[in-house]
């Protein structure tokens, strides 16, 4: 699923109730079964292996010159060789945000902006 780009149609959630603190059950429920029909579920609850990677880096000259003596040098850029791994991890993040964001009242929404990440709203 992580090389794959998923398709964020909000009208998904239209029939899920928007939780306003009174219907947390129901609300729920039915945003789970979204979430886990997605492949999302994992990332929201923070589930090992789903969570933000770290980034891997090699230095710039190991990959071009790999033979060259300079390669350790630690004043030459590093590359992020799993840049792809993690901009895919920040996709699913953000739909994950955007569907439990579209399924909330604004009241409900207020102690959610200053949240990073969906496993933390």
């Amino acid at each position: 699923m992580a090389n794959q780009i998923i398709e964020n149609h909000l009208k998904d959630v239209n029939h899920v109730p928007k939780f306003d603190g009174t219907n947390f059950r129901e609300w729920s429920y039915e945003l789970r079964l979204i979430l886990q029909q997605l492949g999302l579920i994992g990332l929201v609850e923070a589930r090992v292996g789903h969570t933000l990677p770290d980034e891997v880096t090699q230095s710039f000259y190991y990959c071009i010159f790999k033979s060259h003596p300079l390669f350790h040098d630690p004043d030459n850029p590093e590359l992020i060789t799993n840049a792809a791994q993690i901009d895919a991890w920040i996709l699913r993040d953000v739909t994950s945000r955007n569907y439990i964001f579209a399924t909330l009242t604004r009241p409900m929404k207020e102690g959610l902006y200053s949240c990073d990440t969906a496993a933390a709203m």
